[in-house]
């Protein structure tokens, strides 16, 4: 069964990019999804790194109020800006990029920390001295930069003085101000990270927008005080790394930083990009998709998830996020697979827009599956296995005509007696599930109607009073096997009917 299944699971992901397995609960569809996913081992991505345990900072300084030739004697103080708390972060030997405004309006040089003394108003003195002029970017090559227009110094217009920088961030200037870190006495790593390419997540009615794609979440600073960052959610998370992973295989020198904005290829990368697709696959599952409010989950990136509007596509789409302001499209490598669970909510009440975004998988209850499992070569413990599926086939047989289809009891629920060792371990298991599984689900799903449930179940395991019902005390070994072999002969000789 898997094998075709996982065949037609992957045709219809290439046409749509996201499939939906939906069907009663206890058809295996989250197995299915989850066993699917994981045949897709894991994704070796290069991470380039800085051997050193070195800090790096950004210096913003006035040429017509602080002269930069003071960078090039023997040592320097810095004065407090607005924002102290990089004056406690910074320390002996950790680099700063010095950017001059005014007649320059570029990262001018590049300096060390010498020396920190404590000062007298509570922060520390820090002195520097400048160790190499660059002809670094300038200020509109900063702004418009995928990465560094995001950097804090850029992001608040350069009001302040020290600024710490991120890794990633310290690369991209080095990198376009032309200097090797060996020039700087720094050694340059590039190692493999292994990358998990799929990802898990259940949906509910208070999942939200900003735990998918991004939102505000608080935070403590060194002050002491409560400051609002934008964090990325699971899903665009997934996007970044799903497209470095396509970006990695094709060989293009591209990185969408989890802090920065999406690169822009030039056509000739987009070529190259697209001949990579099917090579470096991302999943993301979403467990119980139709119990989340998927209009407010996926905001406006319900267009973007088609196939045509993907990167790299013929009508891709790119957004600018509400928060973080930045570019966003979802790249053609990483798929969505959904379950749906229909005892909670039919597919004839899915959303359209849904609906027309992904394909359809049923899975309905499997008896060979059953078969192929519950088999021993005890012939008592076959003849338990052999009840056990016909009384599964009989209770579905009676949930469809008095209720509906969507409604009926996975075969799921039986799998694990296929663990039993003998006949008494099997009967044992077949209880449990039928005491603490299959009776709850039909007591909900018949709780207005108890000669339906007595239909079903017959008078040696419910009793019925008018509009009210109630379970039988359980019974216990042959005694509840001779009870559910009664039942599933009395429907052989009695038709069955609906009642109102």
């Amino acid at each position: 069964m898997i094998n075709p299944l996982f065949e037609h699971m992957r045709s219809l992901l290439k046409r749509k990019n996201q499939i939906i397995l939906y069907g009663p609960p206890g058809t295996g569809k989250t197995w299915v999804v989850k066993e699917f996913v994981q045949q897709r081992g894991a994704t070796t991505v290069k991470r380039k790194d800085i051997l050193e345990d070195t800090r790096f900072f950004w210096l913003t300084i006035n040429p017509e109020r602080w002269d930069p030739e003071n960078l090039w004697r023997e040592e320097t103080e810095l004065w407090p800006g607005k924002y102290r708390s990089a004056f406690e972060e910074i320390q002996q030997d950790d680099i700063v990029f010095i950017y001059a405004g005014k007649k320059y309006h570029k990262v001018y040089a590049i300096a060390q920390c010498v020396r920190k003394e404590p000062g007298t108003d509570g922060y520390p003195k820090v002195f520097i001295r400048g160790i190499k002029r660059v002809e670094g970017p300038d200020w509109q090559t900063l702004k418009t930069d995928d990465l560094l227009s995001d950097a804090a110094p850029i992001r608040v217009n350069l009001r302040g003085t020290l600024f710490p920088l991120e890794y990633n961030e310290t690369l991209q200037l080095l990198s376009l101000a032309q200097v090797n870190p060996d020039e700087l006495h720094l050694t340059l790593t590039e190692e493999d990270e292994t990358v998990k390419p799929y990802e898990f997540v259940t949906f509910h009615q208070s999942f939200s927008y900003e735990e998918f794609i991004e939102g505000l979440r608080p935070v403590n600073t060194d002050e002491g005080q409560i400051q609002y960052v934008i964090q990325e959610g699971i899903f665009k998370r997934l996007c970044r790394e799903a497209f470095n992973a396509l970006m990695q295989e094709a060989g293009i020198q591209k990185v969408w930083y989890e802090k920065g904005k999406m690169p822009t290829l030039h056509p000739d990368e987009e070529q190259e990009a697209r001949e990579h697709i099917d090579s470096v696959p991302f999943y993301l599952t979403i467990d119980e998709i139709n119990r989340g409010d998927i209009s407010r989950i996926f905001g406006e990136l319900i267009t973007l998830i088609e196939a045509d509007k993907r990167l790299l596509a013929k009508n891709q789409m790119v957004t600018t996020l509400p928060y973080s302001k930045t570019s966003f499209g979802i790249p053609p490598n990483l798929y969505i697979l959904g379950t749906m669970n229909t005892a909670d909510k039919s597919i004839a009440l899915i959303d359209i827009a849904l609906r027309r975004r992904f394909g359809f998988i049923e899975l309905m209850p499997d008896y060979e599956v059953l078969k192929q499992i519950l088999t021993s070569e005890d012939a008592d413990l076959r003849e338990i296995y052999s009840l056990s599926i016909g009384l599964l086939s009989y209770i579905n047989q009676q949930v469809t005509t008095l209720y509906d289809r969507d409604h009926q009891i996975g075969h799921s629920y039986l799998m694990r007696m296929s663990e039993a060792t003998n006949v008494d371990e099997a009967i044992e298991s077949l209880i449990f599930t039928w005491y603490h599984e299959i009776l709850p689900l039909l007591q909900e799903y018949f709780y207005d109607a108890p000669a339906k449930l007595e239909k079903i179940l017959g008078k040696e395991f419910v009793e019925v009073d008018g509009r009210s019902f109630r379970f039988r005390d359980p019974l216990c070994g042959d005694d509840f096997i001779q009870a559910c072999s009664r039942l599933i002969e009395k429907t052989k000789a009695e038709p069955t009917g609906g009642l109102l």
